[in-house]
């Protein structure tokens, strides 16, 4: 499962392909994006906005989130994906992802500003 800091950007990204796992180019590609109450509830952050096609890459979509810091630490959130294939309308494709958030990354929690580095000739 991916995490995304608090306050930053995150990037969804899906490639929709066909029966023979070839790219494809579907129409209306879009994102929801949600998160449940501790009470079980569906909350939606994102409801069916388009994604941006991503130039040269056939069937591959973005969308740029910003997971807001009034999520909390650790809360489970899920981007459902979808889009029509065009050469059977009534057929939805659709890729569902998760991540967790987090307040900083374990990285950024170690580094301790007192250490410097030391280079010795010897």
């Amino acid at each position: 499962m991916a995490e995304v800091i608090l306050g930053q950007n995150f990037t969804f990204q899906v490639l929709f392909v066909n029966e023979f796992n070839a790219p494809l180019a579907v129409l209306n590609p879009k994102i929801t994006i949600f998160t449940y109450s501790s009470l079980g509830t569906k909350q939606v952050l994102v409801n069916g906005v388009a994604m941006t096609t991503v130039v040269g890459e056939v069937g591959r979509y973005t969308y740029l989130y910003t997971a807001g810091v009034g999520l909390g630490d650790h809360t489970a959130v899920y981007a459902e994906m979808e889009g029509t294939d065009p050469q059977n309308p009534a057929v939805r494709l659709l890729v569902e992802e998760q991540f967790q958030t987090v307040a900083s990354t374990t990285a950024t929690s170690l580094i301790d500003n007192t250490l410097k580095a030391s280079f010795v000739k010897v």
